[in-house]
């Protein structure tokens, strides 16, 4: 590690501002008032009282009262419209609405040592004593980043003040990293890890690095999915690793190959476009059939599939938020050619609307031959956020049965259900129904348009590893398909932004002023284009090997939490927080302060400012940020 006596200095700076930055969050912060807090200290506080790893559906119903009364205490119920009943004798009072008892142990193991000294000491202060805990994992985490900005810089290069002073005066990290969450051990695992991969690419293969680095990996798998990106990239660290010198063109090689190996293992082509499916079914979602009324092509779901989910299992269309509106109040008709590989009787094809909570079908007697079928419905003015469904069947049958529909069409207006409409054309897009045109609703109605489809096996290792049951060939369908879907992009990458800068609590602190994540969106963009530049313009001197590692660290922790709420795209929706891609933080920060740095040299040489004017200039921000940030805390609590 090439390092001069300034370093240290910059070390000891930047910790201390990480410290008293902490320390004031970890005492601003009232108590219980971080993600899912009381439920993550439980999970500390039955390891330390009970002196065994809890299973799901443990609980101290004595704890748990004395946590409500103190959230009650410190005003936590306020404006939620309900209390906790103090009283109830035959189920867990009430501390939150989802246990964390399921979650991985490391985290947990680790923050609660101080519990098993403190049984007789209130509440809040044990709480206290697990946030120091996390405190520490933060100050480690800053340590790994000013390591892992030496490992990458020559000496006195400013990046190795500025990227772990940026991590450390970053508002919205620094509210997590001090909170009792087991988000801050993935984090300070996956940047453990980084280091180690880093240190890895950079110096070649090294017995004691390989040790540490692996073992940061194993405890990764033990601490939180969020951060399991750590697996693939722990591959390509070694692969470089091995082959240095003249030889990193069969690292390359080999890098490439094992790519496209993947991406052709994971994906096949067949699906019917626009239906997202969550089915663990190995055949795909479209056929090529003689007995299609419409085109050449039909839908097709089986019932014998086993799997696991929040809601039914089947295939999905997402109306588009614009044309959902436009249906206020109106009526339609849904109509459809259905079979089945044998007689049987099912759920038709459905509407449903989430703001409603309604869903409209029919159960239909069908044969082995296609038959047509339709009905009407009324939609009331709430209609908003709308989907059609094909979940035929009430629950997995153990008769291997298949279900084939086609030319499914919702057309507004009160169409006769005893009467066929005459489509334009085989796609099904417009057509005449009841001596009147109309324009289909449905995309792609007769699957006459493929889209990829994710093999059975990539579903099976989701739905067991992913969180909440994830299907990737759902997560594929919604990123797809940005019509359906993109107003839920568009909330998530706006919550993204604000979480990652400056939006507290549980995410419902914000900042104080008039649209300031405006102005914070604007940074960042300048960030990113500056860095990606800056990377260009050093395109002979860089390591691109390092630069594919963040890349792909990038790439996996911020595109898998970009994604990670479609899962309840059809049902409430979750929309993503940045503490679920902050394990990145590292790679996040050097690509940002790259950029940043960059356009301040750039004006900084115009204007004639000097080196120090132009880290003054640098810094300032962040410190009227971070005291804006605290500001608005105060704000938010005091009222």
């Amino acid at each position: 590690m090439d390092l001069e006596p300034r370093d240290l200095k910059i070390l000891s700076v930047v910790i201390l501002v990480a410290l008293v930055h902490g320390l004031i969050y970890l005492f601003l912060v009232p108590p219980w008032q971080h993600y899912d807090e009381p439920n993550h200290f439980e999970y500390t506080w039955l390891i330390a009282n009970h002196k065994t790893l809890p299973k799901v559906g443990d609980y101290d119903q004595g704890m748990r009262k004395t946590v409500a009364e103190s959230m009650i205490d410190h005003n936590f119920f306020d404006g939620l419209g309900f209390l906790p009943d103090l009283i109830s004798t035959d189920e867990p009072i009430w501390i939150g609405s989802y246990s964390q008892l399921s979650n991985p142990p490391i985290y947990y193991l680790i923050a609660s040592a101080p519990l098993w000294l403190m049984q007789s000491v209130e509440i809040e202060w044990q709480l206290y004593a697990v946030r120091l805990i996390s405190l520490l994992l933060y100050l480690i985490t800053i340590l790994v980043t000013w390591l892992i900005s030496v490992e990458l810089t020559p000496k006195g290069h400013p990046l190795r003040l500025l990227v772990p002073l940026s991590v450390a005066l970053l508002p919205g990290f620094v509210d997590l990293m001090t909170a009792v969450n087991s988000d801050v051990g993935a984090i300070v695992l996956f940047s453990i890890f980084l280091w180690g991969a880093v240190r890895l690419v950079l110096r070649g293969f090294n017995w004691f690095t390989f040790f540490w680095t692996t073992l940061a990996v194993m405890l990764v798998y033990w601490t939180k999915e969020t951060a399991y990106a750590a697996f693939p990239l722990y591959l390509v660290a070694l692969i470089f690793s091995v082959f240095t010198g003249s030889k990193r063109w069969v690292a390359w090689s080999f890098s490439g190959v094992a790519v496209i190996l993947g991406l052709v293992s994971m994906f096949s082509w067949g699906d019917a476009a626009f239906w997202a499916r969550n089915t663990l079914q190995a055949n795909p979602t479209r056929i090529i059939t003689d007995q299609a009324p419409l085109g050449r092509y039909a839908i097709q779901i089986e019932n014998n599939q086993d799997g696991r989910s929040y809601y039914r299992q089947g295939l999905y269309q997402l109306v588009p938020i614009s044309q959902a509106h436009s249906l206020k109040g109106k009526t339609v008709t849904l109509g459809f050619w259905m079979w089945a590989s044998q007689p049987t009787i099912v759920r038709s094809p459905m509407i449903n609307v989430y703001e409603n909570g309604q869903e409209f079908y029919e159960m239909v007697e069908i044969g082995d031959e296609p038959s047509f079928y339709a009905f009407q419905v009324n939609l009331n003015e709430k209609t908003g956020r709308t989907w059609i469904e094909i979940a035929p069947f009430n629950k997995d049958g153990s008769e291997s049965i298949i279900i084939y529909l086609d030319g499914i069409v919702l057309a507004e207006g009160e169409r006769p259900i005893n009467e066929v409409p005459l489509f334009d054309d085989e796609s099904g897009r417009w057509g005449m129904w009841g001596g009147e045109p109309f324009k289909n609703l449905v995309r792609n109605p007769s699957a006459e348009s493929a889209w990829p489809q994710v093999r059975q096996w990539v579903d099976v290792l989701g739905e067991k590893y992913l969180p909440d049951y994830t299907h990737p060939s759902w997560i594929m369908a919604t990123v797809v398909d940005w019509q359906g879907s993109g107003w839920f992009f568009d909330f998530s990458a706006k919550n993204l932004l604000r979480t990652f800068w400056a939006k507290f609590g549980w995410g419902h602190v914000a900042l104080m002023g008039h649209k300031p994540y405006r102005v914070l969106g604007a940074i960042t963009v300048l960030g990113v284009i500056g860095g990606i530049i800056t990377l260009w313009r050093k395109r002979r001197t860089i390591s691109w090997e390092i630069v594919f590692l963040f890349a792909l660290a990038l790439l996996g922790v911020w595109g898998f939490t970009f994604v990670r709420g479609t899962t309840f795209i059809v049902l409430r929706p979750y929309f993503p927080f940045a503490r679920s891609a902050y394990p990145a933080i590292i790679p996040t920060m050097f690509l940002l302060v790259l950029g940043w740095w960059e356009i301040m040299n750039i004006v900084g040489d115009r204007l004639k400012i000097p080196y120090w004017g132009k880290l003054a200039a640098y810094i300032i921000p962040f410190v009227v940020l971070a005291t804006w940030s605290i500001l608005s805390i105060i704000n938010y609590y005091s009222i």
